[in-house]
């Protein structure tokens, strides 16, 4: 695989490509947008991190053809998390 940065961030940060065993690049592409904070919001129980999005990279981001991984990095633990966004439930949203 490969990893090219998006200079200029327009809901990604990240393109990964990927090849077959003959090196040959593979169809399509992982989108990957990066979060990170020093104080995250963690759900009471800890089991969840809460994450801002804003509603226009969420419209892209769901109308991807390919995957979008949404990583977060949690500075103060020194931890990082991951989700295919695509598969995250809609509707979690507040203002």
């Amino acid at each position: 695989y490969t990893v090219d940065r998006v200079v200029a961030d327009y809901g990604y940060d990240m393109v990964i490509r990927t090849f077959d065993d003959a090196g040959h690049v593979e169809n399509g592409y992982i989108a990957v947008q990066m979060k990170s904070s020093d104080a995250p919001d963690y759900s009471k129980d800890g089991d969840f991190v809460t994450v801002r999005v804003d509603e226009r990279d969420e419209t892209l981001w769901r109308g991807e053809g390919f995957p979008v991984a949404l990583i977060f990095y949690d500075a103060a633990k020194d931890v990082a998390y991951f989700v295919h966004y695509q598969t995250v439930p809609q509707g979690n949203r507040r203002s």
